[in-house]
């Protein structure tokens, strides 16, 4: 079986595993410092870690401390998650359709979105792909705007010399094992403004703020902290990260040649972007065909999966924000037609000469050679 995805994990990280446990110090301690310690430095950004990428969205919109009702602009192709928070925190969703190539909202459609109700962009760089975040970036000094980047599979992504995450006001980021790195769940907050990054750290931790006369209350906070044993397994994920990240990029170089001369499949070209982190490798199959597809690699060892949703083909947003789906053509298509192959690191060369000739395979018994 050619996995999806496949997390690895050695024998130090069992060793800190074990000394938590002996230790009966489970949530907020050492661990947790240390790995925030090692995001801050490789992020280039003071940044905090809590219990999910989702967390990690939630507290970066809520840290903004927008009015009620205000638009954040969102892509209408990414995880729910991404536009979830947008409405938890009493905010509406403004979404905008993406590039076929890059999955992330285009500057222009950025633009075209801002009206007088808009507060914030919240850009996401998707499968690793980076979003065009100076030009998005540029756009929102000139209108005012906060940026919040969802960065959640883009760890180890670099753009003019600055890590994705660290270029808006706040950057999310995602530790879920499909992710490049993992700590079972997980998520982390990076601030570049020391006035959000303390209201975030306050947030993910009921609202607590602690003074010289004691603990108080400033906020009505959450319980997002991440474990103990989740910090103790970002400290070697993050020790391996660069190797990781190698590995991965090799992999994705490998699936671009080998369906370099395949037709009957679409390669986004986002994937030549030299920054790209290969978080996951998705090809455009014909919709009407997608799950035989799905179908004809699982029977014979390959796990994949579709790519995301269309958000805005979801009921929330089409019963509660009245959204047309019909007005974002690019993400139904994407949410139709991507399919997700195995890469990870422990894949083999083989491998991926494996899962490129079993989707020819398949492709041919589906009807489509």
């Amino acid at each position: 079986m050619i996995r999806l995805a496949a997390p690895t994990f050695d024998a130090a990280d069992r060793e800190r595993i074990d000394a938590i446990l002996d230790s009966g110090m489970l949530v907020q301690g050492a661990n947790v410092a240390h790995f925030e310690s090692q995001l801050t430095a490789y992020i280039g950004a003071p940044t905090l870690a809590v219990s999910s990428g989702t967390s990690a969205l939630h507290l970066a919109v809520l840290a903004l401390d927008l009015d009620p009702g205000t638009e954040v602009i969102v892509p209408a192709f990414t995880w729910p998650s991404t536009a979830h928070v947008i409405v938890q925190a009493g905010l509406t969703p403004r979404f905008v359709d993406v590039d076929l190539d890059t999955f992330a909202c285009t500057a222009d459609g950025v633009e075209a979105a801002i009206g007088e109700a808009t507060g914030a962009i919240l850009p996401v760089h998707l499968f690793g792909v980076p979003a065009p975040i100076a030009a998005i970036c540029a756009l929102a000094d000139a209108h005012g705007l906060a940026v919040i980047e969802d960065a959640a599979c883009a760890i180890g992504c670099e753009v003019d010399g600055r890590a994705l995450g660290a270029w808006g006001d706040l950057g999310c980021f995602s530790f879920h094992p499909r992710k490049v790195i993992t700590t079972g769940e997980g998520g982390a907050v990076s601030a570049t403004d020391d006035e959000l990054h303390a209201r975030v750290e306050s947030l993910r931790n009921h609202g607590q703020v602690r003074g010289q006369d004691g603990t108080t209350f400033e906020y009505a906070g959450l319980n997002y902290r991440l474990t103990e044993i989740g910090g103790a397994l970002g400290i070697g994920e993050m020790e391996r990260l660069d190797g990781i990240l190698a590995r991965r990029r090799a992999l994705g170089a490998l699936y671009l040649d080998g369906l370099a001369s395949e037709p009957r499949v679409r390669v986004p070209g986002g994937y030549r972007d030299p920054a790209a982190n290969f978080q996951a490798f998705c090809v455009e199959v014909d919709p009407d065909h997608r799950e035989a597809i799905m179908t004809g690699l699982r029977d014979r060892d390959v796990q994949c999966t579709f790519g995301t949703y269309a958000v805005t083909d979801q009921p929330v947003y089409i019963d509660r924000f009245d959204v047309d789906p019909m007005a974002f053509p690019n993400a139904r298509r994407l949410a139709r037609r991507l399919l997700a192959l195995p890469l990870h690191p422990g894949m083999s060369d083989d491998d991926v000469a494996t899962v490129v000739s079993t989707l020819g395979e398949v492709l041919d018994a589906v009807g489509l050679g």
